[in-house]
């Protein structure tokens, strides 16, 4: 029992040195083989107490120097500031609070930030369909939406840009459609169709032209397949698998056994699939 008198006197002077976190550590192991007793137990829940005393000491002072970052509005390293502090003292209401409001107050800035940047790209766009710039607004809309596709108000302003390029294309355009022959329009309109697919507009168009071309062609029907199997392998090799389906889909509604496009059909879902996968792991790890 000597031994554990002397143990136990030692915490208290290492709690009498304001040596609060090594004073706790021996209590804990103190405790471990002497777990019934009462002495230790009431000494470790009051020295836990002013622990957190201290610690709330410690976290005030650190609200009252992070005062200078509110005027400056540097919210984000308020915010990394009171993190850190909530290790000392979890639940401490003020510093919560201050959390809460550092919090609110980077929302609204990023937000603020997010629309500016939306506003820019807008106005961009724009410039670029005024001086018929279509594949600059296209590249900047896909660019952008490659670092968030998950941004709606981004994806409404690329299909409207879409459709607006159609638009304008066809209207452009209207005198040479007219006058072209049956393949060249089908080619031109088809070209508009694969910029947005469902857009009503341009599907009405394109199918109207696809029975036009398969019309034109019934005499000639090697021919027709031939090309949309060219079609096909250039859409599968340039891994655009989505379209290989689309014209997939439009070479069996002219030969609805045709083996080729049930092939390039089962291919193209495969590649997509691998595809899918592939991002599924790469968010995992």
């Amino acid at each position: 029992m000597q031994n554990e008198a002397i143990t136990f006197d030692l915490i208290k002077r290492t709690i009498k040195d304001g040596q609060l976190a090594s004073a706790h550590q021996m209590i804990e192991t103190y405790l471990v083989t002497n777990h019934n007793d009462i002495r230790a137990i009431k000494l470790r829940e009051s020295l836990r107490k002013k622990i957190y005393k201290q610690n709330v000491k410690k976290v005030r002072a650190g609200i009252q120097k992070s005062k200078p970052l509110w005027k400056e509005k540097k919210y984000s390293q308020l915010l990394d500031l009171y993190l850190q502090l909530q290790q000392f003292a979890p639940k401490y209401a003020p510093l919560e609070k201050q959390i809460s409001k550092a919090y609110k107050k980077l929302s609204a800035e990023e937000k603020k930030t997010s629309n500016s940047v939306f506003s820019n790209i807008e106005n961009t766009i724009k410039a670029y369909l005024e001086t018929n710039n279509y594949k600059e607004a296209l590249d900047l809309l896909t660019s952008t939406l490659s670092k968030d596709s998950k941004n709606p108000a981004l994806n409404k302003l690329f299909l409207d840009t879409k459709r607006k390029i159609i638009d304008l294309k066809l209207t452009d355009n209207k005198n040479k459609i007219n006058n072209a022959d049956v393949q060249s329009a089908y080619d031109f309109i088809k070209e508009l169709y694969q910029i947005e697919p469902s857009y009503y507009k341009i599907q009405k168009l394109y199918f109207k032209y696809y029975k036009k071309l398969k019309d034109y062609y019934s005499s000639k029907k090697e021919i027709f397949e031939k090309d949309a199997k060219r079609q096909i392998k250039i859409l599968f090799n340039t891994k655009e698998y989505e379209k290989t389906i689309t014209a997939c889909k439009e070479l069996q509604r002219a030969y609805n056994e045709s083996k080729f496009a049930k092939q390039y059909i089962q291919k193209s879902k495969n590649k997509i699939e691998n595809l899918n996968f592939k991002k599924a792991y790469e968010k995992i790890s």
